[in-house]
């Protein structure tokens, strides 16, 4: 499957961003006396809409799937940890700059004696760097605009909607969530050494 990309991205803007990443990091002018480690975030946004995919069936049989149409939305946080095996999740019911603040603060809690660097798009309820409001062992950096296929957890939502998708859900916050929050731990306990995820979020490997 080919990665989704933004009609408005910028080719020479996302070559420049992979090139001068180590430049960038280096700016930040971290603290060398704490590992630094390098962390990756991104929202999706789920609901009663239907999420529908192929399925196996014998030749000549229909699959059918109930759907209950209704807008009502909820949103999921996810984290990475570049070439390791760190993963966050939270479900919410909404996006705000608080919210995004509780997800930060979720990922530096993980590892509260190393310093985290944190690589997020420019959504405008994303917290920036030298914004006071962030951990003290958290630094941000940002994509640049309109660049989804730079961002491995864009394509790692597909796996976590693999556990939701062709069923019919009536209520958002009692059963929907439990299945996404259920299918996002599962995920965040098999993502180290799992070479099927590192290669849905498009990472290497090794």
């Amino acid at each position: 499957m080919p990665r989704s990309c933004h009609r408005k991205r910028n080719i020479e803007a996302g070559v420049a961003f992979k090139e001068r990443l180590t430049q960038r990091l280096i700016a930040l002018d971290l603290p060398r006396d704490r590992p630094v480690r390098l962390w990756i975030y991104d929202e999706m946004r789920y609901g009663l809409a239907p999420v529908t995919r192929r399925t196996w069936a014998p030749r000549g049989i229909e699959i059918v799937a109930p759907v209950y149409e209704r807008d009502q939305w909820g949103y999921g946080y996810g984290g990475l940890q570049a070439g390791g095996g760190g993963a966050e999740f939270l479900i919410a019911p909404r996006m705000s700059k608080e919210v995004d603040l509780i997800f930060l603060e979720q990922i530096s809690q993980r590892d509260p004696w190393v310093t985290l660097v944190v690589i997020g798009d420019g959504a405008g309820f994303h917290h920036r760097e030298k914004n006071t409001a962030l951990p003290d062992n958290l630094h941000i950096l940002g994509l640049p605009p309109y660049s989804p296929e730079l961002n491995p957890v864009e394509r790692l939502w597909d796996v976590v909607k693999d556990g939701i998708c062709n069923t019919q859900f009536t209520i958002l916050s009692k059963t929907l969530r439990k299945p996404l929050e259920k299918n996002c731990a599962i995920i965040g306990r098999t993502w180290r050494g799992s070479f099927r995820l590192w290669a849905a979020a498009g990472c290497p490997a090794a």
